[in-house]
């Protein structure tokens, strides 16, 4: 079924045009076993995974043939067959072009596809344009860009299952994710699958995590405000990055940026480096020439006028960036922390009611965790976006067979003092304990049965259960606030 499937959608890329792409090359770049996983997470987990890394050409930034990077991650479950596929677009690269899901181990974007091939998924993960291997300067925040190198890499990612025996992709199950940049980019990639790709693909539901949907108001706001900023470079890097789409920002930096900051960033456009080194490196020259470290001081006065004026030609550009004003015909759930320092909740806030009022049938902003920051809020959000995926996954495997982990629904979410299973089948034992794997509670309780939970202090669980045949485990927060 799989072979007719990838041939559809390569005779359907002829026909509609498609930014068609070649897959090049596909090499194992790592492993992780179900035991080694559980001793990094801190708590059980059931399935180890293979990653890959493949190479595929697609058009580049300058819209000639490039050598595009991405990864695949395949979960080491019993059966392989018919798998659920989670596309996820990765967060910033802060650590230069090749801290990407394709270097594998832990950096950007695979540690997180690595958790999601540990509950099951098939997860395909691009590396962006001017990242990994592709060349030229990263169009940062570039949505085009970001949407074509997801579904470019969906393309690569079929072609190369097709050469696996025993493994495959369920095609009823298709979900998007992305989280702070990665969000911003699954939204644009959902929204390009929706309005231009419905004859190959239907996305089952998306969760689109702490991302800047809103670059032409609620991130501009942000990064010229009077709060500190945990990285200056943001507003540089998309300034860049859009020079680098459009070719039309500026004709010299000078233009831009103030002069004792011109020579550090044209050096960082013509080589990218880490974006944790240039925030360095603009906060010693911000000392030594300002009276504040605001990200404002490092532009030219009628630049910055241009910023705070909806009518000039760089907002437009912003605008033509922001990926919140659409109605998404799939479920939908923007997951935030109201404490993000780096990405404003805001963004979530302002899609959910923005994509309700054009008529999305279900949407959602989601809070996660009233006490995490952007970093921390990762975890808490990808967990929430395994349990979403899990209530609206088309099928379920049956049989007596070994299922890959997937986590059942606890009743309340958050939770006060009592919760109950929903979901579970046959289950035999349950267990609870925290995030780092000490366990609080153990009984036979089935789904139907009230769990007294009034003892344990607020924070985040795992619930694990237990059947004859698999395990499952799905997390709960407790709040009482």
């Amino acid at each position: 079924m799989q072979k007719y499937l990838c041939a559809l959608l390569i005779t359907l890329a002829s026909i509609f045009n498609v930014e068609a792409q070649t897959l090049i090359s596909a090499e194992s770049i790592g492993s992780f076993t179900a035991f080694q996983l559980s001793l990094i997470a801190g708590f059980p987990v059931e399935n180890g995974i293979e990653q890959f890394k493949v190479l595929y050409e697609m058009p580049g930034i300058d819209g000639n043939p490039d050598t595009v990077s991405g990864a695949i991650v395949v979960p080491e479950v019993f059966n392989q067959e018919d798998l659920p596929l989670i596309v996820y677009q990765h967060p910033t690269s802060t650590n230069g072009p090749g801290d990407v899901p394709s270097s594998g181990g832990f950096n950007i974007g695979s540690l997180e596809s690595i958790a999601y091939g540990a509950f099951g998924y098939i997860v395909f993960a691009a590396d962006y344009l001017g990242l990994g291997e592709s060349r030229g300067f990263h169009p940062y925040l570039h949505a085009e860009t970001e949407a074509s190198a997801g579904i470019n890499m969906m393309y690569a990612g079929l072609a190369y299952l097709e050469t696996q025996e025993g493994i495959s992709w369920d095609n009823t199950n298709l979900f998007l994710a992305g989280y702070s940049q990665g969000g911003h980019a699954s939204m644009a990639l959902h929204q390009k699958i929706e309005e231009s790709f419905t004859e190959e693909f239907t996305v089952t539901a998306a969760a689109h995590m702490s991302g800047p949907y809103s670059i032409s108001d609620v991130m501009i706001q942000r990064f010229l405000d009077d709060e500190p900023t945990d990285n200056v470079a943001y507003l540089p890097y998309t300034i860049l990055g859009y020079q680098s789409a459009y070719q039309n920002v500026y004709d010299s930096l000078g233009q831009v940026f103030k002069a004792p900051y011109v020579e550090t960033l044209e050096s960082f456009y013509a080589n990218p480096y880490a974006l944790t080194v240039l925030d360095g490196q603009l906060r010693i020259l911000l000392d030594e020439n300002t009276d504040s470290a605001n990200v404002r001081d490092l532009l030219l006065p009628e630049f910055l006028a241009g910023l705070q004026d909806s009518e000039s030609s760089f907002m437009a550009l912003l605008r033509e960036n922001d990926t919140y004003n659409w109605a998404p015909n799939a479920p939908t759930r923007m997951y935030f922390c109201p404490l993000d320092e780096t990405v404003p909740f805001q963004n979530a806030i302002l899609a959910d009611s923005v994509m309700r009022m054009n008529g999305a049938p279900n949407v959602q902003a989601v809070n996660v965790n009233s006490f995490a920051n952007h970093v921390d809020c990762t975890l808490f959000a990808i967990l929430e976006s395994v349990d979403f995926f899990e209530a609206m996954m088309m099928t379920v495997s049956t049989g007596d067979q070994a299922s890959p982990l997937r986590p059942l629904h606890v009743f309340p979410n958050p939770a006060q003092n009592t919760i109950r299973v929903e979901g579970g089948q046959g289950i035999r034992d349950i267990e609870i304990f925290t995030l780092s794997g000490i366990p609080l509670w153990q009984g036979n309780t089935d789904q139907n049965q009230t769990i007294d939970i009034s003892s344990f202090p607020e924070g985040m669980y795992y619930l694990r259960t237990h059947t004859d045949t698999e395990t499952k485990i799905s997390p709960f927060h407790i709040i009482r606030s």
